[in-house]
């Protein structure tokens, strides 16, 4: 699971420390769609993951 490379890259789009960013997407649905191991998201890569996640907050 790319989960720390995510979080690198919200803190470099959002311009914010690692914390508030792991919090901000240990929050999100896009993780827990993560942690669902059935649904194969994990497999994909950190960029791609991000753009689900970016489609969730502009909601």
């Amino acid at each position: 699971i790319q989960i720390h490379r995510v979080i690198n890259l919200i803190q470099e789009q959002e311009n914010i420390g690692f914390e508030e960013a792991t919090g901000k997407f240990y929050h999100s649905q896009t993780y827990k769609t993560l942690t669902q191991v059935e649904n194969g998201l994990w497999a994909e890569n950190a960029e791609y993951i991000l753009d689900r996640y970016n489609e969730e907050v502009q909601k």
